[in-house]
């Protein structure tokens, strides 16, 4: 999905009745895109037909706001039910054209995964042929795991978490095992008991500390662990007790701590040295491992200097 003036292609722009709050846009995430709406007292919103012919899917989370009256139009028929905090609508990508209209203000998260990563990721799962695969839509659904996935990504798109790709991509996997399980039109396996063996983990590690500092991605780490995608985050934390996103942010404010001892260079230049976006992004990391700021590193070693 491309946003266009902040608003998805298939939500029409010009309807005033909703508002873009915060978006991915600009993070550099490619496993999923997000946008967190604001739609007013009472209005009506049309999104079009999209034709994606795959396994990717969309999801309207209500965030927050009162109970709201949600009425939805699509192939000339009514259906409607009361849509509270907590409510998701997932609707595969290949869906005809809908209207809906609400009756109460409230704040809701869009969230769009590509079709690509979804097929990929059920060939991981299944011997069966990924097309035969179909998610059934859903409507006025409650589903905790996936209310606590979208709680995850509100809180970086509303911080736009600049260094936070890697934790997308472990989120967006988690959410697609979840919707194929659970609203596939097939049973799927449960996935057999593994673990990574030493050389396996030692060979992804060694691959993170001499890499820190790039835009990794969980694909790259899971093919260097010789797992498939699919698995690997849990595997990875399995064996070392984090994620590999927090072992990756562990890395880069190790290494940072290490060169503002030295004094030789400035904040925002070791920011860039180790892989964060900016030196506001070092800063919130650094200061939740060690409980002060990067420049209070540099005053302690005696380089009271710019930071």
């Amino acid at each position: 999905m491309h946003l266009k003036g902040g608003l998805p292609p298939e939500v029409d722009p010009s309807a005033a009745s909703v508002q873009v709050l915060k978006s991915s846009e600009g993070l550099r995430w490619r496993s999923l895109t997000a946008l967190s709406l604001f739609h007013c007292a009472e209005g009506e919103v049309t999104a079009d037909e999209i034709r994606d012919f795959g396994l990717g899917f969309r999801l309207l989370h209500h965030m927050s706001g009162s109970p709201n009256r949600l009425a939805r139009l699509q192939n000339g028929s009514w259906s409607d039910g009361t849509s509270v905090p907590g409510t998701l609508f997932l609707s595969p990508l290949v869906v005809q054209p809908a209207t809906y209209h609400w009756n109460t203000a409230a704040t809701t998260l869009y969230l769009t995964i590509p079709s690509d990563l979804c097929f990929r990721l059920a060939s991981e799962l299944t011997p069966v042929d990924p097309v035969r695969l179909e998610l059934i839509e859903q409507n006025f659904l409650i589903d905790p795991l996936i209310a606590q996935i979208g709680h995850a990504i509100l809180t970086m798109i509303e911080t736009h978490d600049a260094d936070s790709r890697l934790y997308a991509d472990a989120l967006a996997i988690a959410l697609i095992h979840h919707c194929l399980r659970r609203f596939g039109n097939l049973t799927l396996p449960t996935p057999s008991p593994s673990q990574l063996s030493k050389h396996q983990l030692q060979r992804t590690l060694n691959y993170i500390h001499g890499c820190f500092d790039q835009d990794l991605t969980l694909t790259e780490l899971a093919a260097y662990a010789g797992h498939s995608v699919t698995h690997f985050s849990r595997l990875f934390r399995q064996a070392t007790g984090q994620s590999p996103y927090r072992y990756l942010i562990r890395c880069r404010v190790e290494r940072a701590r290490e060169l503002l001892s030295e004094g030789e260079w400035t904040v925002a230049q070791v920011a860039q040295m180790v892989g964060f976006f900016d030196q506001s992004h070092l800063a919130r990391a650094f200061k939740r491992a060690y409980g002060i700021s990067p420049s209070a590193v540099r005053v302690r070693h005696g380089r009271n200097v710019p930071t």
